[in-house]
């Protein structure tokens, strides 16, 4: 059950960073643009955040009762999560240039840091 939630929270929180680079690469990088941009949209972004980190405060809080529960209720929330930042047809698509590449990168490294404190 555990490398089921596991495989979801990384392929949710992978669809939301290549989510997020795409529209930061769309804003040409530049740090201005993109906080307007997510101060625009802030309730869709709050959205596409919201189930990923209400599966991690699922597994915590039911870990000690209802464990199974919660782990379901949290791999519920993670495939939402992912269906709501699949990749969608797109006038400019995201090009993975070196600059995305690193920056994937290290979000990647970020990410796999956070889940072995986690677990």
């Amino acid at each position: 059950m555990e490398i089921i939630f596991l495989v979801s929270n990384i392929v949710a929180c992978a669809f939301l960073m290549i989510y997020h680079m795409h529209m930061y690469q769309l804003n040409s990088y530049n740090i201005i643009e993109e906080k307007h941009w997510l101060q625009d949209n802030k309730y869709p972004n709050f959205g596409r955040i919201f189930g990923l980190f209400i599966s991690i405060i699922f597994l915590v809080i039911f870990s000690f009762k209802f464990y199974i529960v919660g782990m379901i209720l949290a791999i519920l929330l993670n495939v939402a999560t992912s269906l709501g930042n699949k990749e969608k047809e797109s006038k400019i698509s995201l090009k993975y240039t070196p600059r995305v590449k690193r920056m994937l990168l290290t979000s990647s490294i970020i990410y796999a840091l956070y889940m072995i404190v986690i677990f």
